[in-house]
């Protein structure tokens, strides 16, 4: 994502990966931008042993750039949640049925892992993504003793 460094102003990309997007999205969604920065600052503390002040404003603007950019990407919550279930399908890092038990989760709201599914589905398809593979289902087996000519 392209936004400006937080204290010289200069354009650079910032390649998040997307669970730290994630994260960064919901924070954001609970508890604003002055609680990511809040949590910023304590990390950047412990590595640095204190911040000038410059630099805390600097965090300031790079998490609202940050803001910015995501909100950019994503148009409210479901669709951040649909662009990060499609992807962890796509990578096999996720089952259906855990990605609509997390979405329920960050959504409030019950949603069957069925009716996420195809949410997700219509979504990477909306997005001229490659569409994530049924789950096979084991063939039944038979019970053991009938005859099958009856």
């Amino acid at each position: 994502m392209g936004i400006s460094h937080p204290v010289t102003g200069e354009p650079f990309i910032l390649e998040l990966p997307l669970k730290v997007a994630f994260s960064f999205f919901l924070m954001m969604e609970k508890g604003g931008t002055s609680g990511i920065v809040d949590l910023m600052f304590l990390g950047a503390t412990l590595i640095k042993d204190g911040l000038p002040v410059e630099e805390f404003y600097g965090l300031q603007r790079a998490a609202a750039e940050i803001e910015k950019t995501l909100r950019r990407e994503w148009q409210d919550n479901e669709d951040m949640l649909l662009n990060h279930s499609y992807t962890l399908l796509h990578n096999k890092a996720m089952t259906r049925d855990q990605a609509a038990q997390f979405a329920s989760s960050a959504l409030g709201r019950p949603i069957t892992a069925n009716a996420w599914r195809k949410k997700t589905d219509r979504w990477g398809e909306k997005q001229g993504l490659p569409a994530l593979g049924q789950t096979k289902r084991r063939p039944r087996s038979r019970v053991s003793g009938q005859n099958e000519d009856a």
